[in-house]
């Protein structure tokens, strides 16, 4: 009879114990669904008043406003690239992410990751993107991950750079002598990308 009891008291504590671990789950689930719902709230307006810079940019205007506005897109893009990276979690862990290819211009890419990066440096940093002469003018990718990784990156890079260099290189990876088949015409290149950084 005391072993019984003993039985049932072990079960009962199991079961408290998994209904509170049930209770965390789905309370953690519930705050991380909230969070990506403010932050796709947030980011369509943020959006719009990203565009209506750079509407504002093609207008006439010197260039002091042209700086300060410069400055305003750069720091809304990276508000939008940390929204982004909230709503990209949220379907990493749904199981919903899915890679976009698109063409797109990996220069571009650069000179605004590196923009960005500049229209919030507190630092006395160079930034600085080393492109090959051999980099195609258009590659097809998913140019928002791309751009989102390289922002990532380079954050990181400054943010434990306190002087010297930091930079994107960007190069293209030559193809391997044993993936070229003769019966394949079509030709393919990989670009790759690194940042570095040289201070201190």
């Amino acid at each position: 009879m005391a072993k019984l009891r003993e039985e049932i008291a072990v079960q009962k504590a199991k079961e408290t114990e998994l209904n509170k671990t049930i209770h965390i789950t789905e309370e953690t689930m519930r705050a991380k669904q909230m969070l990506a719902t403010m932050s796709h709230e947030i980011r369509s307006p943020l959006s719009g008043v990203v565009s209506m810079a750079e509407i504002l940019t093609t207008t006439k205007i010197d260039r002091e406003q042209r700086q300060l506005l410069d400055v305003m897109i750069s720091s809304g893009d990276l508000v939008l690239q940390l929204i982004n990276d909230i709503l990209d979690l949220s379907k990493v862990e749904s199981g919903a992410m899915k890679m976009e290819a698109t063409k797109f211009r990996p220069r571009e890419v650069v000179r605004h990751v590196l923009q960005t990066t500049a229209a919030s440096l507190q630092k006395m940093l160079t930034l600085e993107g080393d492109i090959a002469y051999d980099i195609p003018i258009e590659v097809t990718g998913d140019v928002l991950r791309i751009r989102q990784i390289l922002t990532n990156l380079v954050s990181n890079a400054v943010k434990f750079t306190h002087q010297g260099k930091v930079g994107i290189n960007l190069y293209v990876v030559p193809e391997p002598p044993f993936a070229k088949s003769e019966e394949c015409h079509q030709t393919e290149t990989e670009d790759q990308s690194t940042v570095s950084s040289n201070g201190l």
